[in-house]
């Protein structure tokens, strides 16, 4: 089952995985993550995952206003009055 926030793109997935666990493995005391590299890994992700949610927004946000504008036709062809 996927999440809203799940990405499909194998390959995606795991570039941004890799990157994670390359960044962990540079990290010389693993169990001491500090904020600096904390904002690293959220960077990482981010890098790889924001186009991809932007996108997804984006279609998401065309498939709402499409959706409203057949109802506004709809609303507007129901005003027509019979001849």
């Amino acid at each position: 089952m996927l999440r809203k926030w799940d990405i499909e793109d194998d390959e995606l997935n795991k570039k941004c995985i890799e990157e994670v666990i390359t960044r962990i493995e540079d990290i010389e005391d693993p169990e001491k993550v500090g904020m600096v590299a904390a904002q690293d890994l959220i960077d990482i992700v981010m890098e790889n995952y924001a186009p991809h949610i932007y996108n997804r927004a984006v279609d998401e946000v065309q498939r709402i206003i499409n959706e409203k504008n057949q109802d506004a036709d709809y609303a507007i062809y129901s005003l027509k009055q019979s001849t």
